[in-house]
């Protein structure tokens, strides 16, 4: 299972998070986002992995799948970790061991105390201590990842020389002590230091083999000649005969422009089959094989000063080396070379960087240090690419007192010139290497049997000749002369001395003539016996070639016999090695399995664990709301309690209120009464509104009778007459006042009790409101 988070760093770095907790490895969102592989690398991301004791068996397959995606710059966690046990070192160690095949970078972030001691001692132990990088924390690792890219300089990895993750525009030349990184001395001008080397660094898919060569062409164009490629065989995708001709066809391209291709850090099963394709192609000899970028820059840098540069150390060495630092070089056997746990055998070396003046005082040297118990002894000779008349003779007298001191010499950074004058004085060929893994090698194969050697070398410079004896002018086998004055016999004793030094410069100057002449022969020895052996072997040859004549019938079918036999042998390996991939394809699935298994089974323990602590919560919590209930359940008895002392004052409340309805029923049936009541009223005011519009009609009939009258009387009536109608009339007017007036107090106490009655019925509305309420409440 793996956590992810993503942020925008401070540092203009995309940081992302994941997390190996001992789940099964599963592959982010992020991860498939975007394009990138193991030589496509995406600068601007930093992936944190964050991982527990248990996800620490995920982290090597994790790292892979991230730099197989582009992912090249992380940072290791582990703050759960409070030591680190052997068998998660390996997995760091691995996980370290193929950032650095891919150029990538790793840093262990916020480690323990403890388990920065565990890292460093096996670091130095195992000799990886040149891939560690340990930061305290995320801003520390954050900040040296953004001076790598800025700066090209890699803050974390102080001793690591030069910086091989680069393109290899200017690389530093070797120092004075040779190739594992020591402090230069000060030497002249010729003092034999490798030049600088203009290195290409390839990356390379196996599927991209097929334009290597002309991509190689083009880089040969611009100028550069000297390549060091690195190929990535994925797991399903084996070894075919077409990549290796690739390689080949790039290899003679760069040879022929006088150049140099090296191949380094190829995996151990691509390796072999690489060899393999080599030897059947007849090209083991000339292809640079090596393990790591470092070993692949010395052969560079030796191919530049003219030597001859062998491809890379047999596969079947007895001896190999297998790291190297400033302090120390470690040696196993090949039986034990790819053993994880090996018993380390610890020894005392001395590497002797000599001078020119130097040479003399080699076995004096050579002695006290046997007597001071060094028994491991280099002599470093890379000032010597050349001899310029300096005298070699000490070389077999210093080989001589190693032997009887029972120390073991050998020397290195020996050029070609100086070989061949050594074996002529007597040195043999094992005591002779061009580097000093060889001599480390030499030393390893004189020792007795071991698991592992770990050479711990200190260094010295021997620049100055040994003091010379005082020559005596006095013979001690004689009687000695009497009556010589002092003065004299010191000039005597002086001139004595110069003249031996003149004799030993004399000597010195006619041996090395001797030297030269005997050179001189023996090569001129050599090659007529070479010149011998060629006619010889041309003479052979003809007659050989006279012979497969007569058998060129025999020899084609023999040819046509042999072809099909390899057709068939090469099927039937077809279809094994078809079978073993079979059989190693459904063993890695039965162990993805079996792993995936395991950490289910894991995580269901830690399910478990976790649904124990949930069910443990859930019961404390059930057993304090019980509590809580029993409390409450306390309390209410208590309240029970309480109220059953008030038990008749309810039953009293309980009767008014039973009374209280009851009298609201009746006012209930009254305000029904009223409405029917109304009901009446209504019908009341309709028949005084028709009484009231009969006497309007009358009133309105009175008026034109008197209307009628007052037309009447000015034509003649009788003065009786008019004061009755004047009677009449006022009594019309009177009855009419009356009429209205009691009209008008009828309408308007209809009016009141209309109001009254409206006010009543919302009144018992309201009533019946309440009254619903109450017993609903009730």
């Amino acid at each position: 299972m793996t956590l992810v988070k993503a942020g925008e760093g401070r540092h203009g770095l995309v940081v992302r998070e994941v997390a190996l907790d001992g789940g099964p490895l599963s592959e982010e969102a992020f991860v498939k986002e975007g394009q990138g592989s193991a030589f496509v690398s995406r600068p601007d991301v930093l992936v944190f992995v964050t991982t527990t004791e248990r996800g620490l068996a995920l982290l090597p397959a994790k790292v892979e799948q991230l730099i197989g995606r582009g992912f090249h710059h992380l940072a290791l966690e582990a703050p759960g970790l409070k030591g680190l046990t052997p068998a998660g070192w390996e997995q760091v160690k691995a996980a370290l061991a193929y950032t650095d095949q891919f150029a990538g970078w790793l840093a262990l972030c916020g480690l323990a105390p403890a388990a920065r001691e565990v890292v460093t001692a096996s670091a130095d132990r195992d000799g990886v201590a040149g891939l560690v990088r340990l930061v305290d924390d995320r801003d520390a690792a954050i900040a040296a990842l953004r001076r790598l890219q800025q700066e090209g300089a890699d803050p974390l990895l102080v001793d690591s020389g030069d910086d091989l993750g680069q393109s290899g525009d200017e690389t530093s030349a070797d120092d004075d002590w040779g190739d594992w990184g020591d402090a230069p001395a000060a030497t002249s001008a010729d003092s034999g230091r490798l030049p600088r080397v203009d290195v290409g660094e390839l990356l390379v898919e196996a599927d991209e083999l097929g334009g290597l060569r002309e991509q190689l062409l083009g880089a040969l164009r611009r100028g550069k000649r000297h390549f060091t490629l690195r190929v990535h065989f994925p797991r399903q995708r084996p070894v075919a005969k077409e990549d290796v001709q690739a390689l080949i066809a790039a290899r003679q391209a760069v040879a022929k422009a006088g150049g140099l291709l090296v191949v380094a850090a190829l995996q151990e099963d691509a390796k072999e089959e690489v060899r393999k394709w080599l030897r059947l192609a007849g090209e083991d000899g000339q292809f640079a094989l090596v393990e790591t970028a470092d070993e692949a820059e010395r052969l560079h840098r030796r191919h530049a000063a003219g030597e001859q540069v062998t491809s890379s150390a047999p596969s079947d060495a007895a001896f190999v080396v297998v790291a190297r630092d400033d302090r120390a070089v470690v040696v196993r056997p090949a039986a034990t070379r790819g053993a994880a746990r090996v018993e380390t055998t610890t020894a005392a070396g001395r590497v002797i960087r000599i001078g020119r003046e130097g040479l003399a005082g080699l076995p004096a040297r050579v002695k006290r240090l046997a007597g001071e118990g060094v028994h491991d002894v280099i002599a470093d000779l890379g000032q010597f690419r050349e001899v310029r008349g300096e005298s070699f003779d000490p070389m077999p007298q210093a080989v001589d007192a190693a032997r009887r001191a029972g120390a073991r010499l050998v020397f290195a950074e020996v050029s070609r010139e100086v070989r061949a004058l050594l074996k002529i004085l007597g040195v043999p060929e094992e005591a002779l290497a061009d580097s000093l893994d060889g001599a480390a090698l030499l030393l390893a194969a004189q020792r007795p049997a071991f698991e592992e050697l770990r050479l711990e070398l200190d260094r010295e410079a021997l620049d100055a000749p040994p003091p010379l004896d005082p020559v005596s002018s006095i013979d001690l086998d004689e009687e000695p002369t009497l009556g010589i004055a002092p003065a004299r016999a010191g000039a005597e004793q002086d001139a004595s001395r110069r003249r031996a030094q003149e004799l030993e410069a004399e000597r010195d100057a006619a041996r090395r003539q001797a030297q030269a002449l005997e050179a001189e022969r023996d090569a001129a020895r050599r090659k007529a016996q070479t010149l011998e052996a060629e006619r010889d072997a041309a003479r052979r040859q003809a007659q050989e070639l006279e012979a497969a004549a007569r058998r060129v019938p025999e020899l084609e079918e023999a040819r046509a016999r042999a072809e099909r036999a390899l057709e068939e042998q090469r099927g039937a390996t077809q279809l094994d090695a078809t079978r073993l991939e079979q059989r190693v394809a459904t063993l890695e699935r039965e162990l993805e399995a079996r792993r995936a298994r395991v950490a289910e089974l894991e995580l269901a323990l830690e399910q478990g664990d976790a649904q124990a602590e949930e069910a443990r919560r859930e019961a404390e919590a059930r057993a304090e709301a019980l509590a809580r209930e029993a409390e409450a359940l306390r309390e209410r008895a208590q309240a029970l309690e309480a109220g059953a002392g008030r038990l008749p004052e309810l039953e009293q409340s309980l009767e008014a209120r039973d009374a209280r309805v009851a009298e609201l029923e009746a006012a209930l049936d009254a305000a029904r009464v009223a409405a029917a009541d109304a009901d009446g009223v209504r019908q009341r005011l309709s028949a005084l509104e028709a009484e009231l519009a009969i006497r309007e009609q009358r009133l309105e009939g009175l008026q034109a009778d008197v209307e009628r009258f007052q037309a009447a009387a000015p034509g003649g009536a009788p003065a009786g007459s008019d004061d009755a109608h004047r009677a009449r009339l006022r009594e019309l007017e009177l009855e009419n006042a009356r009429i209205l007036a009691e009209a008008e107090q009828e309408i308007q106490r209809l009016m009141k009790e209309q109001q009254l009655l409206r006010e009543e019925l919302e009144s018992a509305g309201d009533m019946i409101e309440r009254l619903g309420k109450e017993l609903e409440f009730s």
